[in-house]
């Protein structure tokens, strides 16, 4: 399997395949032909495209796409939502697991090409259109490192990079973004996962502020305390003043 070309490597080297496939030679040489910006490939056409981000509060966002115009056997969105869901799995412990076991993925269609794809496919035909399917997946995996891997016996093979949301308008970015070919069997290097972000880590609200009291108030408080004053001695002195019995007529 070949590095990340030309973005920065990721954390490892890519896992090869178990048995080396014929493709290998001719793409490996394709990429290794010179650097710089991405380049018109008449093959891009075949490839899966496959964009993954994380964000801060350890969310894994996977978008898989194919531009049906162009793919020379998957030309309909059912066959093109079918193979995306298989293709790609996550590496676990106890073994691969398939991305629609995590979550469920959003369907969507498209014709406008992701302005960070790393290896872009030859023009199409005057007045033709891509006619792009795509799948979404984003899940909260455990924190610490994720990595996919290729279903084997796929006979198609995968562009994978390491992007960022889109967002409408967004401009190609200024230096290239990490990127890898997979095919059958491949696995990518570790990717890193933030621990989530929980409650606690929020930031404390305060409470709110007690308004000062009005002038209206203050007065009414006055009026209060001088009644209590006046009246309060009153009080005490009925209760301790002798009391004058009736005389007894008996």
């Amino acid at each position: 399997m070949e590095q990340l070309w030309p973005g920065p490597p990721l954390d490892s080297q890519v896992k090869p395949a178990a048995a080396p496939r014929p493709l290998l030679t001719p793409l490996f040489m394709l990429l290794m032909a010179g650097a710089g910006a991405p380049r018109a490939w008449a093959h891009a056409a075949d490839l899966i495209l496959a964009k993954c981000w994380t964000d801060p509060a350890g969310q894994v966002t996977l978008t898989l796409s194919v531009d049906c115009a162009r793919h020379p056997v998957l030309t309909d969105e059912a066959s093109a939502w079918s193979v995306l869901r298989e293709i790609l799995r996550v590496e676990t412990p106890a073994g691969p697991v398939p991305l629609f076991a995590l979550t469920p993925g959003e369907a969507s269609r498209g014709t406008d090409p992701d302005p960070e794809v790393p290896v872009t496919a030859e023009p199409l035909p005057a007045g033709a259109v891509s006619r792009y399917a795509m799948l979404r997946y984003a899940w909260q995996p455990e924190p610490g490192s994720l990595r996919f891997s290729v279903k084997p016996g796929s006979p198609y093979d995968v562009l994978f990079w390491l992007g960022s949301p889109r967002v409408p308008g967004q401009a190609a970015p200024a230096r290239p973004v990490p990127w890898q070919m997979l095919m059958s069997g491949d696995v990518t290097p570790a990717i890193a996962v933030s621990p989530a972000v929980s409650r606690t880590d929020s930031p404390a609200v305060p409470p709110p502020a007690i308004p000062p009291p009005s002038g209206q108030s203050r007065a009414l408080r006055a009026v209060l305390a001088l009644a209590i004053l006046t009246v309060l001695p009153l009080l005490v002195i009925r209760r301790q003043a002798p009391r004058v019995g009736l005389p007894d007529r008996r």
